[in-house]
């Protein structure tokens, strides 16, 4: 992601740059933009990535959850639970690179972002191996409850509840099928160097203990939008991965998260007009 130096954030995060000050005294503090230039909820000094929440049990899921993926070799960030004023946030290390959106973008091509997906698909099979047995009883670690949480953020109770109680029933099966997995592995959470190679996964909020099928499918609905043929996943899977995958699923929930999508996206714009 691309670092924006705009004077003007300070006047309005304020109490945002004072925690990151507090830690980092002299250090420029700049927001983060997307793909389209826009601010997101990301700040950034030179050396470090903040991200703050309203949930501190979120942040402490993300840390404990990224530790132990880490462990996996599965690339993402390791993250420092932080509270100044109030405030909760996590830290991390800033990854040096772009996200895929931004690569896409800038000219990346098919080939090149079928490879960066078969390193993707690796991370995917080594998610297969984290068992969820030791945390299973923490609600947050459950990715209907995530989903709850996250969704309420840019939407009211019901609609918050409602993807809830959905996500729960999509990742309803067998207990083996069962892993933490990051059921959100889009473009715009994809690191790559500038020269287009697969870096790390971000955003922890969205790992999770999901159904194996429920994640490929939201991964492979985020494959298809940018123009790519869905079985290449597949294929990358069977030769790498140890366990089977329902097809007719997989792209059932792949149809089923791009309509969910759709439909959040249009309730908010409906609550901007």
């Amino acid at each position: 992601m691309e670092l924006c130096d705009d004077a003007r954030w300070a006047e309005t995060d304020d109490e945002q740059v004072r925690a990151i000050s507090a830690l980092y005294p002299g250090e420029t503090v700049y927001f983060v933009s997307d793909s389209r230039g826009e601010k997101t909820n990301l700040k950034e000094t030179k050396t470090h990535t903040f991200k703050f929440s309203d949930n501190p049990e979120l942040i402490l899921k993300n840390a404990e959850i990224c530790g132990v993926c880490a462990l996996r070799g599965i690339p993402v960030p390791k993250i420092t639970p932080r509270e100044y004023g109030g405030l909760f946030f996590e830290e991390y290390p800033r990854i040096d690179g772009i996200n895929l959106y931004q690569a896409i973008q800038q000219g990346i091509g098919a080939k090149q972002i079928q490879e960066i997906y078969r390193d993707i698909i690796k991370c995917f099979a080594k998610m297969d191996k984290v068992s969820p047995s030791q945390l299973y009883k923490n609600p947050i670690n459950h990715v209907h409850n995530v989903a709850r949480i996250t969704t309420a953020k840019n939407n009211n109770p019901f609609i918050a509840n409602l993807i809830g109680v959905a996500v729960y029933a999509m990742n309803a099966g067998k207990y083996s099928d069962k892993a933490f997995y990051h059921t959100n592995i889009s473009p715009k959470n994809i690191i790559v160097s500038h020269d287009g190679n697969f870096v790390a996964l971000v955003d922890a909020d969205e790992i999770a203990i999901a159904d194996r099928n429920y994640a490929f499918g939201a991964m492979a609905a985020k494959y298809q939008e940018i123009g790519m043929n869905m079985n290449d996943l597949f294929n990358t899977y069977y030769q790498i991965g140890d366990y089977q995958l329902n097809k007719s699923r997989v792209q059932m929930m792949a149809n089923t998260n791009a309509l969910g999508q759709k439909l959040l996206w249009m309730h908010k714009q409906s609550k901007t007009k």
